[in-house]
């Protein structure tokens, strides 16, 4: 995101560097646009993640899904760019509102998969263990099989119902 300026965005789209500042009169306009266009085409997508079941492994799978888009999981680079927008929400206010509004439908999402889920706990709690999951295994060389794997056993642990006494 700090990259982006008017001359790359006129370069990659090969039109001249006029056209790009007479449409985009500041850089933060520039950004807010490239964000808002990058997140809604990102809200469509999930909009078609479903579950292949009700099973805990199903639903866990369609969080990656939700969450890792297929062409991010062969490149964890591309992957990496999904969680740049939040850290750049933080540090530029222009798209903080953009960011926040895809969050909560990232979230209504997630309470969409989460509703064939027995004693399934809060939307964001189940947000947070995934994300938090995906942000390690960027971090390291294991496949998506078991990413899916890692979720699937976080789903099992909060969605157990404690034995009554």
């Amino acid at each position: 995101f700090r990259a982006l300026t008017h001359r790359r965005v006129a370069e990659a789209a090969g039109v001249p560097l006029g056209t790009i500042t007479y449409y985009f009169t500041s850089r933060d306009h520039l950004v807010e646009a490239t964000v808002g266009l990058i997140l809604e085409q990102d809200r469509v997508r999930r909009a078609g993640v479903l579950a292949s079941g009700a099973s805990v492994q199903a639903v866990a799978q369609a969080l990656v899904e939700l969450l890792l888009p297929e062409q991010a999981a062969s490149s964890k680079e591309h992957a990496a760019v999904i969680y740049e927008r939040l850290g750049e929400g933080l540090r530029d206010v222009t798209i903080r509102g953009l960011v926040d509004d895809d969050y909560a439908d990232l979230e209504a999402h997630v309470a969409r998969l989460l509703a064939c889920v027995p004693g399934a706990p809060d939307p964001g709690l189940v947000l947070a263990l995934v994300e938090g999951r995906l942000l390690r295994w960027l971090a390291t060389d294991g496949d998506t099989a078991e990413l899916d794997a890692l979720v699937a056993a976080d789903m099992r642990s909060v969605t157990r119902i404690p034995k009554a006494n």
